[in-house]
Protein backbone atom coordinates (compact mmCIF):
# COMPACT_ATOMS: atom_id res chain seq x y z
CA UNK A 1 0.00 0.00 0.00
CA UNK A 2 1.37 3.32 -1.10
CA UNK A 3 1.45 5.99 1.15
CA UNK A 4 1.91 3.65 4.55
CA UNK A 5 5.50 4.84 5.02
CA UNK A 6 4.72 7.86 5.09
CA UNK A 7 1.80 7.68 7.64
CA UNK A 8 4.18 5.69 10.11
CA UNK A 9 7.67 8.01 9.79
CA UNK A 10 5.59 10.86 10.34
CA UNK A 11 3.95 9.80 12.92
CA UNK A 12 6.92 8.60 14.71
CA UNK A 13 8.55 11.97 13.78
CA UNK A 14 5.25 13.99 15.20
CA UNK A 15 5.43 11.65 18.51
CA UNK A 16 9.36 12.45 18.90
CA UNK A 17 8.44 16.33 17.95
CA UNK A 18 5.41 16.45 20.75
CA UNK A 19 6.89 14.21 23.65
CA UNK A 20 10.62 14.29 23.70
CA UNK A 21 11.91 17.48 22.04
CA UNK A 22 12.07 20.68 24.72
CA UNK A 23 9.11 22.62 25.27
CA UNK A 24 9.38 25.81 22.64
CA UNK A 25 7.68 28.05 19.87
CA UNK A 26 9.68 25.91 17.74
CA UNK A 27 8.73 22.67 18.56
CA UNK A 28 5.19 23.21 18.29
CA UNK A 29 5.23 24.58 15.33
CA UNK A 30 7.14 21.89 13.71
CA UNK A 31 4.61 19.17 15.36
CA UNK A 32 1.53 21.34 13.96
CA UNK A 33 3.39 21.37 10.39
CA UNK A 34 3.49 17.11 10.37
CA UNK A 35 -0.06 16.78 11.85
CA UNK A 36 -1.47 19.53 8.91
CA UNK A 37 1.19 17.26 6.30
CA UNK A 38 -0.77 14.10 7.51
CA UNK A 39 -3.85 15.65 7.36
CA UNK A 40 -3.48 17.49 3.77
CA UNK A 41 -2.02 13.96 2.51
CA UNK A 42 -5.39 12.72 1.06
CA UNK A 43 -6.82 15.93 -0.52
CA UNK A 44 -5.97 17.01 -4.35
CA UNK A 45 -6.70 20.35 -5.67
CA UNK A 46 -6.82 20.13 -9.67
CA UNK A 47 -4.51 23.06 -10.89
CA UNK A 48 -4.82 23.69 -14.90
CA UNK A 49 -5.66 19.71 -15.52
CA UNK A 50 -3.40 18.63 -13.10
CA UNK A 51 -4.16 17.13 -9.45
CA UNK A 52 -2.02 18.48 -6.79
CA UNK A 53 -1.85 17.18 -3.25
CA UNK A 54 -2.45 19.48 -0.84
CA UNK A 55 0.77 17.98 1.15
CA UNK A 56 2.56 19.13 -1.78
CA UNK A 57 1.13 22.80 -1.42
CA UNK A 58 1.98 22.59 2.20
CA UNK A 59 5.35 21.66 2.09
CA UNK A 60 6.28 23.94 -0.68
CA UNK A 61 4.69 26.74 1.88
CA UNK A 62 6.76 25.75 4.67
CA UNK A 63 10.30 25.67 2.51
CA UNK A 64 8.96 29.23 1.36
CA UNK A 65 8.73 30.68 5.12
CA UNK A 66 12.19 28.91 5.85
CA UNK A 67 13.61 30.60 3.14
CA UNK A 68 12.46 34.13 3.72
CA UNK A 69 14.55 33.81 7.36
CA UNK A 70 17.64 33.29 5.16
CA UNK A 71 19.89 35.41 3.00
CA UNK A 72 19.92 36.25 -0.63
CA UNK A 73 23.17 33.97 -1.60
CA UNK A 74 21.82 31.03 0.55
CA UNK A 75 18.39 30.94 -0.57
CA UNK A 76 19.95 31.25 -4.40
CA UNK A 77 21.73 28.41 -3.16
CA UNK A 78 19.33 26.34 -1.76
CA UNK A 79 16.97 27.00 -5.02
CA UNK A 80 19.34 26.10 -7.10
CA UNK A 81 20.08 23.33 -5.50
CA UNK A 82 16.37 21.98 -5.27
CA UNK A 83 16.27 23.24 -9.27
CA UNK A 84 18.99 20.53 -9.73
CA UNK A 85 17.63 17.29 -7.27
CA UNK A 86 14.02 18.36 -8.77
CA UNK A 87 15.57 17.36 -12.41
CA UNK A 88 17.23 14.22 -10.86
CA UNK A 89 14.00 13.20 -9.72
CA UNK A 90 12.07 13.97 -12.76
CA UNK A 91 14.54 11.73 -14.63
CA UNK A 92 14.97 9.40 -12.22
CA UNK A 93 11.43 8.13 -13.25
CA UNK A 94 11.20 9.23 -16.91
CA UNK A 95 14.01 6.67 -17.22
CA UNK A 96 11.78 4.21 -14.75
CA UNK A 97 9.10 4.50 -17.52
CA UNK A 98 10.90 4.22 -20.38
CA UNK A 99 13.04 1.13 -19.02
CA UNK A 100 12.12 -0.16 -15.83
CA UNK A 101 14.22 -3.40 -16.10
CA UNK A 102 17.39 -1.86 -14.61
CA UNK A 103 15.32 -1.35 -11.60
CA UNK A 104 16.39 -3.84 -9.17
CA UNK A 105 15.87 -2.44 -6.25
CA UNK A 106 12.28 -1.18 -4.94
CA UNK A 107 11.75 2.49 -6.50
CA UNK A 108 11.14 3.95 -3.03
CA UNK A 109 14.36 2.64 -1.97
CA UNK A 110 16.51 3.76 -4.54
CA UNK A 111 15.46 6.96 -5.33
CA UNK A 112 15.10 7.50 -1.50
CA UNK A 113 18.91 6.51 -1.11
CA UNK A 114 20.14 8.64 -4.46
CA UNK A 115 18.24 11.68 -3.30
CA UNK A 116 19.89 11.43 0.44
CA UNK A 117 23.23 10.77 -1.66
CA UNK A 118 22.99 13.67 -3.85
CA UNK A 119 21.86 16.01 -0.68
CA UNK A 120 24.56 15.22 1.33
CA UNK A 121 27.16 16.09 -1.21
CA UNK A 122 25.33 19.53 -2.03
CA UNK A 123 24.56 20.86 1.50
CA UNK A 124 26.09 20.46 5.17
CA UNK A 125 23.69 21.42 7.87
CA UNK A 126 21.01 19.10 8.54
CA UNK A 127 18.10 21.94 7.96
CA UNK A 128 19.19 22.84 4.52
CA UNK A 129 19.05 19.13 3.75
CA UNK A 130 15.45 18.63 4.49
CA UNK A 131 14.49 22.21 2.91
CA UNK A 132 16.45 20.82 -0.25
CA UNK A 133 14.62 17.67 0.10
CA UNK A 134 11.12 18.90 0.13
CA UNK A 135 11.50 21.50 -2.22
CA UNK A 136 13.71 19.70 -4.73
CA UNK A 137 10.78 16.89 -4.48
CA UNK A 138 8.12 19.06 -5.33
CA UNK A 139 9.83 20.33 -8.20
CA UNK A 140 10.53 17.26 -9.44
CA UNK A 141 7.15 15.71 -8.79
CA UNK A 142 5.78 19.23 -10.60
CA UNK A 143 8.16 18.84 -13.73
CA UNK A 144 7.39 15.58 -13.82
CA UNK A 145 3.66 15.98 -14.07
CA UNK A 146 3.98 18.71 -16.54
CA UNK A 147 6.50 16.37 -18.94
CA UNK A 148 3.98 13.36 -19.09
CA UNK A 149 0.49 15.27 -19.11
CA UNK A 150 0.76 15.97 -22.74
CA UNK A 151 1.53 12.22 -24.21
CA UNK A 152 -1.43 11.41 -22.01
CA UNK A 153 0.07 10.23 -18.38
CA UNK A 154 -2.25 11.55 -15.77
CA UNK A 155 -0.25 11.81 -12.77
CA UNK A 156 -0.89 12.57 -9.42
CA UNK A 157 1.63 15.28 -8.40
CA UNK A 158 2.15 14.81 -4.86
CA UNK A 159 1.33 11.10 -4.39
CA UNK A 160 1.63 8.62 -1.66
CA UNK A 161 3.98 7.06 -3.39
CA UNK A 162 5.99 10.21 -3.65
CA UNK A 163 5.70 11.16 0.31
CA UNK A 164 7.12 7.87 0.73
CA UNK A 165 9.89 8.25 -1.39
CA UNK A 166 10.60 11.58 0.09
CA UNK A 167 9.69 10.34 4.07
CA UNK A 168 12.64 7.69 3.32
CA UNK A 169 14.81 9.90 2.48
CA UNK A 170 13.95 12.88 5.68
CA UNK A 171 14.18 9.59 7.83
CA UNK A 172 17.44 8.66 5.95
CA UNK A 173 18.64 12.37 6.62
CA UNK A 174 17.47 12.44 10.63
CA UNK A 175 19.62 9.09 11.19
CA UNK A 176 22.71 10.47 9.10
CA UNK A 177 22.45 13.95 11.77
CA UNK A 178 21.98 11.13 14.76
CA UNK A 179 25.38 9.09 13.81
CA UNK A 180 27.02 12.28 13.20
CA UNK A 181 26.20 13.33 16.76
CA UNK A 182 27.38 9.94 18.37
CA UNK A 183 30.46 10.77 16.67
CA UNK A 184 30.96 13.86 17.86
CA UNK A 185 30.55 12.40 21.72
CA UNK A 186 32.85 9.08 21.19
CA UNK A 187 36.15 11.06 21.55
CA UNK A 188 34.67 13.00 24.75
CA UNK A 189 33.34 9.80 26.24
CA UNK A 190 36.36 7.86 25.52
CA UNK A 191 38.63 10.79 27.15
CA UNK A 192 36.54 10.95 30.39
CA UNK A 193 37.85 7.09 30.72
CA UNK A 194 40.91 7.92 30.12
CA UNK A 195 40.48 10.67 33.21
CA UNK A 196 38.73 7.69 35.39
CA UNK A 197 40.99 5.03 34.48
Amino acid sequence: MEGILFYAIAWCGWIIETFFMDKSVERTWRAFFILVLIISSCSYITVASLQISASCIFLVVGVLWQLSSKGWWSAFYLILCAGSLGMLYAVFHIIEIYDPVWIVIERTWLLSALLVYIICLIARQTGTRILVLCFGGVLGELLLGIFLYPIGFHQEIGSPGFLDVIACAFASICCIHCVKKCFIYVPLFKQKQVKEG
